[in-house]
Formats: structure tokens, C-alpha cells, sequence
């Protein structure tokens, strides 16, 4: 029982370092990412989506507070469906792109959030409902 609860606050550390070490390079880097995701777009023929490409620039962003709420473990189950939701959203774009290489390292993060998805008690968490026994 332990050991599980540790592998899924291994994963859940794990996810929250990469999100949040890559949305402030990407953030440091700003006008790289931005260089990235317009040279993606042209390559896109599916997602050359007006909306879609305005909202691409908050990427940096968004992946920091995910990243973040995730090591904090604030609300894990909630933040882990959206960061899914995301990955799963930047695997197809990321094909679609013909970036193979970046869409395989978004199917290992939503393979590794769709075990940390079956942590319910998520007893290392800030929300944790810890019984008396578990503070030992």
C-alpha cells in the first residue's frame, strides 16, 4: 500500500518538475517558443485553427501551474485530468506536426497521469483526508 502511494508521488513529482522546468525556459525563451510553434503551425494541416494558434502562446504558462499544482499535490485528481486533456491535445497536434520525437514524450506523460489518476487517497498531497494513522 505504501508503495504505491510512493509511486505515485514519484510520478506526480516527476510530471510537476518537467511541466514547470520547461514552461519557465520556454517563458525565459519566449521568442524561441514562439519561433517553435509558428514553424509547427506550418507544418499542421488539421489544426491550422485561427483559435488554436492564439491560445498556443500561453503554453509556457499554463504548463508552470499545472506543473506546479502538481508538486504542491493541490488538487491532483482535478489538474491531472486537465494536464490529460492537454498532453493528449499536444500529442495529436505534435503528429499532426510530423514531431514524433515530442508526441512520444506526451503519450509517457498521459500514460504516467493516467496512473496517478488511480491514486484516490493521495495521502503525499497538500488536499490529502489523512486518518490519524497515516501521519506516522
Amino acid at each position: 500500500m505504501k508503495i504505491n502511494a510512493l509511486v505515485f508521488f514519484v510520478f506526480r513529482i516527476i510530471i510537476g518538475l518537467s511541466f514547470v522546468i520547461y514552461g519557465l525556459y520556454n517563458a525565459i525563451q519566449y521568442e524561441s517558443f514562439i519561433g517553435r510553434i509558428e514553424t509547427y503551425f506550418g507544418q499542421v494541416s488539421f489544426f491550422n485553427i485561427g483559435i488554436i494558434e492564439t491560445l498556443a502562446p500561453l503554453v509556457p504558462f499554463e504548463k508552470f501551474l499545472i506543473g506546479l499544482l502538481l508538486i504542491l499535490g493541490y488538487a491532483t485528481q482535478k489538474v491531472t485530468k486537465i494536464a490529460i486533456l492537454l498532453c493528449s491535445f499536444f500529442t495529436i497536434f505534435l503528429i499532426d506536426a510530423h514531431q514524433f520525437n515530442l508526441a512520444l514524450i506526451y503519450v509517457v506523460f498521459v500514460m504516467m497521469m493516467l496512473v496517478i489518476l488511480k491514486d484516490e487517497k493521495n495521502i503525499y498531497a497538500l488536499n490529502a483526508k489523512k486518518e490519524p494513522y497515516m501521519f506516522l
